[in-house]
This record gives C-alpha cells, sequence and structure tokens, in this order.
C-alpha cells in the first residue's frame, strides 16, 4: 500500500472544527509513519457521512472556510493507478474454487501477481503438482481473451480428475508448468515490528503470512537488530526484538511455503507475522536458505 486515504468521519458533529481535524490528524499521522509511511503518502479528508458533505465537493462555509483540500471523490481519483505488471514469470493467486452451476465446469478464481494468460494455455498448481488447461476466462462476469497482472479473474479450467480436485485449496499458486515456482522451509527476512506487548525472541512459534495465505513457523534466529530509518545495526545477535523495532530474523515453516526474495519477485516477496491471532510484525524476504523444489 503506497497510498493511504483517511477519511475524518463526523465532522458536522463538532461543528466542522478544524482544532478537532488537527487533534485527529495528528494521531493517524503519527501512527502511519510509525509504520514507516511518509506525510505525502497520506491525505485526510473531513467528511459527513450523513449528510454527504466533502464525499464530492464541500459546500459547508464552516468547513471552506478553513479547508482548501481535495474532496474524498477527488482524493480517490488523484491516487495514480498501480503498474500492472504482465512481464515475467505467470503468477497467480486463488482466491476461490467452486463449480459452475449452469455448466458444471471447475472454476479458479484469484489475481494475477504478474505474467499473463489467455485460453488453452496450461497451469502448474503448486503445491498440488496439478496441471490444468484454461477453457475461458472471465472478469467481473466479462468474458476477456487474455488477462494480465493486475487483474482478478475466474479461470474455466479442464483436464482436472476427480481425485485431483480434492487436493486444490484456497491459497495455492498458480504458475506456468515450464516456469515452476519453488518451495522452501527456512528464510532470512527484514521485518518490522508492531506495537504487541510480548517481544519476540528465538523459537517463537508464530503464522506467516504471504498472499493471505498463512502457514505455521517458528522463528529460528535473531540475527540483528536495526534501526528504523537508518537500517544501522544496534545489536548483533539480541536476546528479543521489542516493539517498534527493526529487525533482521531467519524463519522456519513447519510445511514448504512459495516466498522469493523480494527483489525477484515483490509479489511472493511480502510478508506479515501473527501470534495469538494478533498481528506482531511484517517485512519482507530477504533471502532463502534452500529451495526445496
Amino acid at each position: 500500500v503506497k497510498q493511504i486515504i483517511v477519511a475524518i468521519n463526523k465532522m458536522d458533529l463538532v461543528g466542522w472544527s478544524k482544532a478537532r481535524y488537527d487533534e485527529v490528524s495528528k494521531t493517524v499521522v503519527g501512527f502511519l509513519r510509525s509504520l514507516g509511511y511518509k506525510s505525502k503518502q497520506v491525505a485526510l479528508v473531513p467528511v459527513s457521512g450523513l449528510s454527504g458533505e466533502n464525499l464530492t465537493e464541500a459546500k459547508s462555509v464552516d468547513l471552506t472556510h478553513w479547508y482548501e483540500g481535495k474532496s474524498l471523490a477527488e482524493a480517490i481519483d488523484n491516487v495514480p493507478p498501480p503498474l500492472r505488471n504482465g512481464e515475467g514469470d505467470f503468477c497467480m493467486v486463488t482466491s476461490d474454487i467452486y463449480k459452475a452451476q449452469t455448466s458444471g465446469a471447475l472454476m479458479i478464481a484469484g489475481k494475477l501477481e504478474r505474467g499473463s494468460v489467455m485460453s488453452k494455455d496450461k497451469l502448474l498448481i503448486m503445491p498440488a503438482n496439478v496441471v490444468a488447461t484454461v477453457k475461458s476466462i472471465t472478469s467481473q462476469g466479462v468474458p476477456i481473451k487474455i488477462a494480465c497482472g493486475g487483474d482478478n479473474v475466474e479461470l474455466s479450467v479442464r483436464d482436472v480428475d476427480n481425485d485431483q480436485q480434492q487436493q486444490l485449496q484456497v491459497g495455492q499458486i498458480i504458475c506456468a508448468p515450464h516456469q515452476p515456482l519453488h518451495f522452501i522451509q527456512e528464510f532470512k527476512a527484514k521485518v518490522l515490528t508492531l506495537s504487541a506487548k510480548i517481544p519476540l525472541f528465538a523459537g517463537q512459534n508464530i503464522v506467516v503470512f504471504s498472499l493471505g495465505s498463512g502457514k505455521p513457523a517458528f522463528i529460528h534466529r535473531l540475527l540483528r537488530q536495526m534501526d528504523r530509518k537508518s537500517g544501522e545495526t544496534i545489536r548483533d545477535k539480541p536476546r528479543c526484538i521489542p516493539r517498534m523495532s527493526a529487525a533482521e530474523i531467519v524463519i522456519r515453516t513447519h510445511d514448504p511455503v512459495c516466498i522469493y526474495p523480494f527483489r525477484d519477485n515483490p509479489a511472493l516477496g511480502r510478508i506479515s507475522i501473527r501470534r495469538a491471532n494478533e498481528t506482531v510484525a511484517y517485512g519482507i524476504i530477504e533471502s532463502v536458505v534452500q529451495k526445496l523444489s
């Protein structure tokens, strides 16, 4: 997420008070800065959802006499669209698997992270190791001939028998058979910890999330604690990583996961770390220890 728009709602209840707007803005911007965002990446828009004020246009004199920024709709329109990555190895993450009610065809829904796909293409679904053929492609219910990185699509596939269908699960990765993705169980990551009460320490059980799919894991080693802004080393081999800190750690998963260094594949190079149903850290993959496939 590179741009954030914060709608400060119910401002009409405080008479469009600039003092209250500044108070909320200071709190929100301070929190977002702690996550690594800069002020220019954040837009704060005072609105009233009940009256519709400043959703598309600012009309209230109590607001316009001090607020000269954009309306919520204008702020959204001002966000530059992300670049779509149609180049590189095909990569798609499954978000749903079902059979079409009318035709009974096997449907796989998901988002293309990179590359492209069209009808009659062969796909490899990992780690089930199932090969399927694309019959047709739809996006938001509209048939299309080709899909590229960034598109959310539903693929109608064939050449998958009943036994193979039982192996398919949400969160699996789809790639090209001639360019199979690799799976690993140990990797080095740079992470930023959040405001969790319990610090990170070696041997701690965690759940690693990548592209919405979570895998049980544990922290194998703490390599170093770093300054959040400069990245300089504060302490080598620390005993623990406290809240709101930056660190370089080694993680081992119990089962193989499809994760790549961020520089090689940004879509598969981002992770978040949860513990006891709480997100405690997030970061990027620096390197993988050993490829299993």
